[in-house]
């Protein structure tokens, strides 16, 4: 901006602020404020000029938001904005503004146009109850403008004292994403990640590429404020979703939206562009329990051969589960973390299941040699995988996660030999009733299917289905409706369990 606009932002306003009360009892005390050295009359002045620029304000809207953000810097100026007001709030009426201003009858017009409909109203960068005549209405900034303006909140950024650190995957994509003008940049969590997991991965990239950040929940009420935040700081704005409107839909630069789901954000015609998480693999999920748990030794591959939690229920159940065995005078271990995480974990589940506590010892199981072998090895199956499969390199020839069928006559022990395993992982047990899973509704059986996957991912148990006959039976030739559609739902089992992580019986 030139310097003569300069000399007229805050400090001008300042002192066209004292002179409009001068004769009343604040008067020499005004005059004082407004020529008293300001320690962030530079920042204010700074950032807008970022404000200006970005939004493409007039020079009245600069005016605006000073003024409308005055009063939340010093009592002398908010008792300034009572007195000037005609009922007495410590705000900036509308005729307060055009008396400080010194508008004549065409600026009180371009005024009045630019106070119903213009950028700095229309993107409430200044927010109005609008509580009777026009003249009388209040103006105040959004919540959090004047402390960003005034350098007092700053936005997140790289630690320069931080550990240094590889950058994490995605990093390039997300970086090209950031590139160019206004756009939406989605960042969607994958299966066992939650929203705060996405929201760490977001801020070590942005710390990665030495880029600034401020995080907002997202709330439609408050919403635009933090794009102006954030247009002062000169960082990125992330949003945390999902979001029940178009994220900052007046911003002039990228913003980031973490979710969920990419189903979750509302967008508009801004190019966007959708950054899905993948599923942490065994590595990854080792790497995690090895951080949050080094006391657990080698113990950490278990845990991650046993528990499908994202990073948060993770921290919080070794938490948990640290301070158990600390009132104990006990050393953590990864039985007890697999209790805290189960705990952790628990959620609503469908009608279709029920959860049962699985407690039955080797000893009760009465069976082959063979068979024992191959139970125990399942169990050892479940509980190495992440050695197996990551450490050792076979995770590109196997699928994660262990699929087994028990068959036999009834009375041979196929339940007790599933509540055993349950019982020797350390596991519960989540029991199908396929005569709520199976419905005669186009559909509703692959619902009801996908439902009783989600519950068993959540409530980190041994998905089991007895009686799987029902469910699990031999494809027809398709040659009538009611065999293709059978076909198709047990295509779609098939599907969800080769994609299951867990232990289904």
């Amino acid at each position: 901006m030139s310097e003569p606009a300069r000399d007229a932002m805050v400090r001008g306003l300042a002192r066209r602020l004292a002179q409009a009360v001068e004769g009343s009892t604040l008067s020499d005390q005004a005059a004082r404020w407004a020529d008293a050295p300001w320690s962030a009359e530079e920042a204010i002045d700074e950032g807008l000029a970022r404000l200006a620029q970005s939004y493409s304000l007039s020079r009245f809207e600069i005016d605006l938001v000073a003024l409308a953000g005055l009063p939340e810097e010093h009592e002398v100026s908010s008792h300034a904005a009572r007195l000037l007001h005609p009922h007495g709030e410590p705000w900036m009426s509308t005729s307060a503004i055009c008396r400080v201003l010194d508008l004549d009858s065409v600026g009180r017009q371009h005024a009045r146009r630019l106070l119903h409909r213009g950028a700095a109203v229309r993107c409430e960068l200044v927010v109005s109850d609008r509580v009777g005549p026009y003249p009388e209405w209040s103006w105040r900034l959004a919540p959090g403008v004047w402390n960003a303006l005034a350098a007092v909140d700053e936005p997140g950024g790289p630690d320069p004292a931080a550990e240094q650190h590889d950058p994490m995957p995605g990093l390039d994509r997300f970086a090209a994403a950031l590139r160019g003008g206004p756009s939406v940049v989605v960042v969607a969590a994958g299966a066992h990640r939650s929203v705060d997991d996405v929201v760490e991965r977001v801020t070590r990239w942005l710390a990665d590429l030495d880029l600034g950040w401020t995080l907002h929940r997202h709330d439609a009420d408050n919403e635009r404020a933090h794009g102006a935040v954030a247009v002062i700081a000169q960082a990125i704005p992330v949003v945390v979703g999902p979001t029940s409107s178009v994220p900052l839909a007046d911003h002039p630069g990228p913003v980031v939206v973490c979710v969920a789901s990419a189903a979750d954000v509302e967008l508009d015609d801004r190019p966007s562009v959708v950054i899905e998480l993948s599923s942490p693999g065994l590595g990854e999920l080792a790497a995690m329990w090895n951080d949050l748990a080094p006391e657990v030794g080698a113990a950490a591959s278990t845990l991650a051969g046993l528990l499908r939690i994202d990073a948060t229920t993770a921290r919080r159940a070794v938490a948990d589960a640290r301070a158990i065995a600390a009132a104990g005078g006990q050393a953590l271990t990864a039985e007890q973390i697999v209790v805290q995480a189960r705990r952790r974990s628990d959620g609503g589940l469908p009608p279709s299941v029920r959860l049962v506590r699985a407690d039955a010892s080797w000893e009760r199981l009465v069976t082959t040699e063979r068979n024992d072998r191959l139970l125990r090895g399942i169990v050892e199956r479940v509980g190495e995988q992440a050695t197996v499969l990551d450490g050792w390199g076979f995770s590109e020839f196997s699928n994660h996660g262990v699929r087994t069928l028990l068959s036999g006559p009834p009375g041979t022990g196929k339940t007790l030999a599933t509540h055993v395993l349950a019982t020797a992982l350390g596991l519960d047990l989540l029991v199908v009733d396929l005569s709520s899973l199976v419905s005669k509704w186009l559909g509703e059986t692959e619902k009801h299917i996908s439902e009783v996957f989600a519950a068993a991912d959540r409530s980190q148990a041994v998905l089991f289905f007895d009686e799987a006959e029902a469910l699990f039976g031999q494809r027809t030739d398709g040659s009538d409706a009611q065999g293709r559609w059978a076909n198709l739902e047990t295509a779609h089992l098939l599907n969800r369990l080769d994609a299951f992580d867990g232990l289904v019986v």
